[in-house]
C-alpha cells in the first residue's frame, strides 16, 4: 500500500489494530521530498522482499499521483501486477482475506468492497415502546 505523506503507514496501523499483523503486507510512503524515482525503488525493493510469484496488487490513495504512476509504470511491464487508487480501509480488510484469487479477480472484488464500504449515518426514529410478555 502506498500514497502521499503517511497516508500508507497511517492505514497500515489501523489495519493492523483491526486484523493484526498481515503477511505479505508492506506499507510505503511517498514522504516529502522523496523523488519519483526513490519510490519506484522503494517498489522494486518491497516486491523483491515480498518474492509473491502469485502476484502483487498496487494500493494507492490517488489515481494520477505520483505513487499510482510508479505503480502503473511497473505494472506496465508486468502481467501480474493490480493497481488499484482510492482504497479504504473497507477495500484492503475484504482484500485480506480473498488472497487466493487471481490478480484480476481480486483488483475487481477489492473495488466492489470498497464501493460497498462507503456509507452514512443516519438517524432512526424511536419506535413507542410497547408492552409485551418479554419486557422489551
Amino acid at each position: 500500500m502506498t500514497g502521499h505523506g503517511n497516508f500508507a503507514t497511517g492505514v497500515g496501523s489501523d489495519i493492523e489494530l483491526v486484523a493484526g499483523p498481515q503477511e505479505k503486507f508492506k506499507t510505503i510512503d511517498f514522504a516529502k521530498g522523496m523523488t519519483s524515482e526513490e519510490l519506484y525503488e522503494a517498489f522494486i525493493s518491497a516486491m523483491e522482499e515480498l518474492n509473491a510469484d502469485e502476484g502483487i496488487v498496487f494500493l494507492t490513495d490517488l489515481a494520477g499521483g505520483t505513487p499510482f504512476n510508479q505503480a502503473a509504470m511497473i505494472k506496465a511491464d508486468n502481467d501480474n501486477i493490480g493497481v488499484i487508487a482510492g482504497v479504504n480501509a473497507p477495500l484492503i480488510m475484504e482484500g485480506l482475506f480473498n488472497r487466493e484469487m487471481s490478480v484480476d479477480q481480486f483488483v475487481e472484488s477489492s473495488i466492489e468492497n470498497g464501493k460497498n464500504g462507503i456509507t452514512k449515518f443516519q438517524m432512526k426514529k424511536k419506535q413507542e415502546a410497547t408492552n409485551n410478555d418479554e419486557g422489551i
